[in-house]
């Protein structure tokens, strides 16, 4: 699920980017072809995403009796993503046909959740993989699944109290704080998936052949992990060059591609979980 998660039309009408100079509404579409991409990717993630998360927390619930160490962070990924989806209807309808100022400003607190909330839960699954097969030992001190309900809790009530500060902090210093939690987040997200694909690859002693089923969960890691960095490497670089352009060049021109990246991973990658489990 999982990757790193945007209000894609709320932060691009937030004051971050100064909305009265960049005149990109959502509702200019014919005037900017990247936001009329972006829109139908919030189209596309939200009519396909709803239902697909809703399978995956619906395959962990039904199979909790055999379910493994990180389907506790898993099925959290999954409820993030249902709020995400969510709240793009909701954004949708509300920018086209309710147009309620009290709307607008409770997304922002959705915003929250599915911008901190959805990189939390996927840190901790690759954590969870990383220990497994880079430590076991310490792994199986660890198995208790009431050690992953308290980090489970730990991230809830810090994505709680991120997404109240948005609503009431200016906009200014939570973009500095996203940026930073969210870039600690990739870096120890790469660092794991580069140590378990390494040991994944290995061979058995005496040089044998790797076995198939390390050979499927090596596929299975490269595979998701590959879709990370494709969502959030192109968003990384925008905003890296931000200053480089124009608030309206950048709102309306050049951010709405990587957003849209990030946007429909949320879709795909349950897709995936679906297809992993049978």
């Amino acid at each position: 699920m999982w990757v790193f998660h945007t209000n894609i039309s709320t932060i691009l009408n937030s004051s971050t980017l100064n909305v009265t100079d960049t005149h990109c509404e959502s509702t200019d579409l014919h005037r900017f072809p990247a936001m009329l991409w972006l829109k139908a990717a919030e189209v596309i993630t939200a009519i396909l995403g709803l239902p697909a998360n809703a399978k995956v927390l619906w395959i962990i619930l039904k199979n909790k009796a055999d379910s493994s160490t990180s389907d506790i962070f898993t099925a959290n990924l999954a409820l993030m993503d249902i709020l995400f989806c969510s709240m793009i209807a909701l954004e949708i309808l509300n920018t086209h046909f309710l147009n309620q100022p009290n709307i607008s400003q409770g997304l922002y607190f959705f915003m929250g959740l599915s911008e901190i909330g959805g990189p939390f839960f996927l840190t901790c699954v690759c954590v969870d993989l990383y220990l497994a097969v880079l430590h076991p030992i310490a792994f199986m001190k660890f198995r208790d699944h009431k050690w992953r309900a308290v980090c489970s809790a730990v991230a809830w009530v810090f994505t709680v109290c991120y997404s109240t500060s948005l609503m009431i902090i200016q906009m200014d210093y939570m973009e500095v704080i996203l940026s930073v939690i969210q870039f600690s987040i990739l870096i120890v997200i790469v660092i794991c998936n580069i140590y378990i694909l390494r040991a994944l690859k290995e061979s058995g002693p005496g040089g044998q052949e790797v076995h198939p089923i390390k050979k499927r969960a090596y596929n299975t890691v490269l595979v998701n992990f590959l879709i990370i960095m494709i969502s959030y490497i192109p968003a990384v670089l925008a905003f890296t060059l931000k200053s480089r352009f124009t608030n309206h060049v950048f709102s309306c021109y050049i951010i709405p591609f990587p957003l849209s990246f990030m946007c429909v991973s949320n879709c795909v990658q349950p897709f995936l979980y679906i297809y992993r489990v049978g």
